[in-house]
């Protein structure tokens, strides 16, 4: 006989297939603990001193305490590596503290040529920002001042994108107004490692908080895109 109890319905959002168009990583967040897949490419992370799960916006999300240094991490690759091309990440991340500057995903070490990119929030300025780099200087910074201080406790939808051509970078959260500023030279690649919840060789910016539905593309994505992504806050996932 037909078990209806014995079907699980799972919620996906509307995920359009054009999102599947340039996709490097996808990482769902979902593992309990060890190492979070990449649901799209190889880009599995390492697990970095045990970090947590917690309800997410889909199934689990990832937790960071920043006392536990915690952290995800890949070694850098061609997949994973930028420079001066089109990309965009886009990703959901829960702050659970603010007394200090805190990374979300990052290719950056200070050692000479390592800085290629970063997302993060600044403590002193209150905001979320996005840097790209040419190894050394910075070519791009934009901070999220249309959304202004983010509140802790609280979900936010985060995109940001490298654009070369228009040589503009620009983050956007919650599928608000983007802000935008000009690139002042090319991004290069660099060989850091990639980093969630911190960054390589650096042990002050540790993540207090939560990620989840982490994604990598290598082009801009489109406006209607990114408002499927977001969802009227309910927030998608690639299907499986």
């Amino acid at each position: 006989m037909f078990n209806v109890q014995s079907i699980k319905v799972v919620r996906t959002g509307n995920w359009p297939e054009s999102l599947n168009s340039s996709l490097v990583s996808y990482w769902r967040l979902d593992e309990v603990s060890g190492s979070r897949l990449d649901a799209v490419g190889t880009n599995n992370l390492t697990d970095n001193n045990s970090v947590g799960t917690t309800r997410g916006k889909f199934r689990n999300a990832a937790t960071f305490v920043s006392t536990s240094s915690q952290s995800l991490s890949v070694a850098s690759n061609s997949t994973i590596q930028t420079g001066d091309i089109n990309y965009t990440f886009a990703f959901w991340v829960y702050m659970t503290a603010n007394s200090a500057s805190m990374l979300f995903v990052s290719k950056y070490d200070e050692v000479a040529g390592g800085k290629e990119y970063l997302v993060q929030y600044v403590q002193s300025t209150d905001r979320l920002r996005f840097i790209v780099y040419d190894g050394t200087n910075i070519v791009g910074n934009i901070s999220a001042n249309n959304l202004g201080s983010p509140a802790l406790n609280t979900w936010y939808f985060v995109v940001c994108n490298h654009d070369p051509v228009g040589n503009l970078a620009s983050i956007s959260v919650n599928d608000g107004t983007a802000d935008t500023a000009a690139t002042t030279g090319a991004a290069t690649t660099t060989t850091s490692a990639f980093y969630m919840g911190n960054r390589a060789g650096g042990t002050n910016l540790f993540l207090d908080g939560y990620m989840d539905e982490v994604g990598f593309w290598k082009r801009a994505l489109t406006s209607f895109e990114q408002t499927s992504l977001y969802n009227s806050g309910l927030g998608t996932t690639r299907p499986y």
